[in-house]
């Protein structure tokens, strides 16, 4: 771009100047998984997923906002680790049943979050909870 400066004397000058126009990445969803984990009081679901750039490099410190639905609910927010990861483990789960987590929204400053580029936003694990008052002869 060509830039004109007029000073307060009626002094003119022309320079060239390089303007650079910084476009935001994308980010999104490259993996997700879900398990289960056994615990002494019951079981839980977990949810790991990783966030990468468009240049497919980790994206650290993005804030993940998500849900779990079915037989456990509950919104989840945290931000990613310095390799892009981040973990979650659910309340008990109650009932057998499908425990899906579906990725709401991701942020970081000069990010654009875009749900299409990468892995599906949500994963399932079907969940079958043990009999109760099991008896045996």
């Amino acid at each position: 771009a060509t830039l004109t400066v007029t000073d307060d004397n009626g002094g003119t000058d022309t320079d060239t100047v390089s303007i650079d126009v910084t476009v935001d990445q994308y980010l999104f969803v490259s993996a997700i998984e879900t398990s289960t984990h056994s615990e002494p009081d019951g079981t839980r679901a977990a949810v790991w997923l990783e966030v990468l750039d468009s240049e497919h490099l980790p994206v650290t410190g993005a804030v993940v906002i998500g849900h779990w639905s079915g037989p456990v609910s509950g919104t989840m927010t945290g931000t990613t680790s310095e390799n892009g990861t981040i973990e979650w483990i659910s309340d008990m789960i109650p009932e057998s049943g499908t425990v899906t987590f579906t990725v709401d929204s991701i942020s970081a400053p000069g990010y654009e979050y875009d749900p299409e580029l990468g892995d599906e936003p949500s994963a399932s694990v079907i969940f079958s909870a043990p009999p109760k008052n099991l008896r045996f002869f």
